[in-house]
């Protein structure tokens, strides 16, 4: 087990040292089920993945990418029980809605009509990034995030992959997504007929969450992007040319040493360590400053979207 110490709803695992998947669960979806973010694949069932979502962490099994007795593991889990759980039905479409409002992170699950629809995300304010994930085949994973543009609801990206964001109608129906709901249109990466998905939803949330865009520089005096809080965790997705999901936390580098560690959300690929690892970012009280030089998190002139959580 793993304690947490809060309500563990959003589970999100990957091994270190080797190139295991990464696995996510979600109380809502249930004990014995899990996705993973760097494949196309299905959800897949085993009663020795997650096996429990607690009120103070989570328990796993023998079956857990990377559970393995010494392998070296990293978690990062979010508490949305204990909010507002209810159904939504808008236009044809019925979902199930799982949120709390106070820390803006809501699992929404719903069965596709492969007709333009709303889904119902219960934060009460717009969400800043949504992803959707098709459980029952193999689709993409796709990607509402709001700093892709001045019309974010027009372009999409994809978690499992490193391509750069996209125009395309058919994800999001160009419609933003509102205090209620967000737009799906009639892609099988978010609504093919009958199919079953899960949407995890995200709202800004002043001290604890931010979602927003820089643009780099290709200097190891790289931008200092404001969030307000410390990060504990931190993503970023160059957005106008090829590029990995990297991602990085304090509890792997609590100290800004010089000696950065990341992942990689759309890769199976193992930590990579060093004082030029493609991320390169210190951690301050209120933001985190590039240090990498490299068009992976900092190219000159590149486009980047970031997602950054405080602790608590």
């Amino acid at each position: 087990s793993v304690s947490t110490g809060f309500q563990t709803d959003l589970v999100w695992v990957k091994y270190r040292d080797g190139t295991y998947n990464h696995t996510i669960g979600d109380s809502s979806r249930g004990t014995g089920k899990y996705i993973q973010s760097d494949t196309t694949a299905a959800e897949q069932s085993n009663v020795q993945s997650f096996t429990a979502f607690g009120s103070d962490g989570f328990t796993y099994g023998s079956e857990l990418s990377g559970n393995q007795n010494t392998y070296p593991m990293i978690s990062w889990s979010w508490k949305v029980n204990g909010g507002t759980t209810s159904s939504n039905s808008n236009g044809t479409i019925t979902s199930t809605v799982q949120a709390d409002d106070d820390r803006g992170v809501s699992i929404s699950t719903y069965t596709g009509t492969g007709s333009a629809a709303t889904i119902g995300h219960g934060l009460g304010v717009a969400p800043k990034m949504v992803i959707v994930k098709d459980r029952g085949a193999t689709n993409d994973w796709a990607v509402y995030h709001a700093g892709l543009a001045t019309d974010p609801e027009t372009d999409y990206l994809l978690l499992n992959g490193t391509a750069a964001a996209a125009d395309d109608s058919t994800y999001w129906n160009d419609t933003a997504p509102t205090t209620d709901v967000f737009s799906i249109g009639t892609n099988a990466d978010v609504n093919t007929n009958t199919n079953t998905y899960v949407a995890y939803a995200f709202a800004n949330k002043e001290g604890f969450s931010k979602f927003g865009s820089y643009e780099g520089n290709a200097n190891a005096d790289g931008p200092f992007v404001y969030t307000g809080f410390k990060p504990r965790l931190l993503a970023l997705k160059r957005i106008d040319g090829l590029g990995s999901w990297l991602v990085s936390d304090s509890a792997r580098r609590p100290n800004n040493d010089g000696t950065y560690r990341e992942l990689y959300w759309n890769s199976t690929s193992d930590e990579q360590t060093g004082a030029d690892s493609h991320d390169g970012v210190n951690y301050f009280s209120n933001g985190f400053k590039l240090k990498a030089t490299n068009a992976g998190a900092n190219g000159s002139g590149n486009d980047y979207v970031y997602i950054a959580f405080a602790e608590n």
